[in-house]
């Protein structure tokens, strides 16, 4: 149930994002949902793992971990595509 809970996490968090900004996120509103969905499953993982806790149940620190993971996750995706030639602010 705790994964469960971490890619219901992470996917709304995603979608939340894609309102926001879906336009300047690579993969748009699917790239979103995944990528948080993705991030929020490493993070709660990766904590259950270092704290020696069962993934099976959703408890409050692994969801905030896994939070934090999916925000990561989603920020890596949103400049991994970041194209310098397109933010010219000087002149052309």
């Amino acid at each position: 149930m705790g994964v469960v809970s971490w890619v219901v996490l992470g996917a709304g968090m995603g979608f939340v994002v894609s309102l926001v900004m879906s336009a300047r996120f690579p993969g748009g509103t699917i790239g979103c949902l995944v990528s948080g969905a993705a991030g929020a499953v490493v993070g709660g993982a990766l904590f259950s793992l270092l704290a020696g806790r069962s993934a099976s149940s959703p408890e409050g620190l692994t969801m905030l971990l896994a939070a934090f993971g999916a925000g990561a996750m989603l920020l890596v995706m949103r400049f991994a595509d970041h194209d310098p030639q397109l933010d010219r602010s000087g002149p052309v």
